[in-house]
């Protein structure tokens, strides 16, 4: 995220799923509040709480660095593992929001992270992380509805294998 220089993450997972742990907290939840995480400096500006979602505008400092990266990221708590979301227009908004950032289009996957970016401003704005307990299934989910939608919007032929 901090290399790519990403302008945000969606995280489709809660910490915890099912009694398991499915991903670690790697960001302070409470508005204005900070903390390190390792060699990072994190800190959590602002919380924008949505109907399915929260939005967090977080500061990302590693130790020895003067610049600081601002990033925002989605917190979708509502889509199961092993499940459909709630509603597609849940969705939907996501994606909305992800275009805010001037992203999506152009897939390539690092697995279990998956990034994206658009042609001709991939290194201007960084990619979009997007990311899940696994980083395939609601991951891989919300890339592909967002490849479908692209190409319908673009009069092309959406393929679906």
């Amino acid at each position: 995220m901090l290399e790519e220089q990403s302008p945000g993450i969606i995280m489709l997972c809660n910490f915890y799923e099912d009694g398991l742990q499915k991903c670690d907290e790697f960001w302070p939840l409470d508005n204005s509040a900070f903390k390190y995480y390792g060699k990072m400096f994190i800190n959590n500006k602002k919380v924008e709480h949505q109907d399915q979602y929260n939005i967090y505008t977080l500061e990302v400092l590693p130790d020895g660095c003067s610049n600081s990266l601002i990033t925002r990221l989605a917190h979708c708590t509502v889509w199961p593992d092993k499940g459909v979301p709630p509603s597609g227009r849940m969705v939907l908004r996501l994606l909305k929001w992800m275009q805010t950032l001037e992203v999506g289009g152009l897939f390539f996957s690092v697995l279990p992270i998956i990034v994206f970016q658009k042609p001709g401003i991939a290194f201007q704005t960084g990619p979009v992380t997007v990311l899940c307990s696994a980083g395939v299934g609601r991951s891989g989910t919300l890339i592909a509805i967002e490849s479908v939608c692209t190409k319908l919007f673009k009069g092309q032929e959406a393929k679906v294998c």
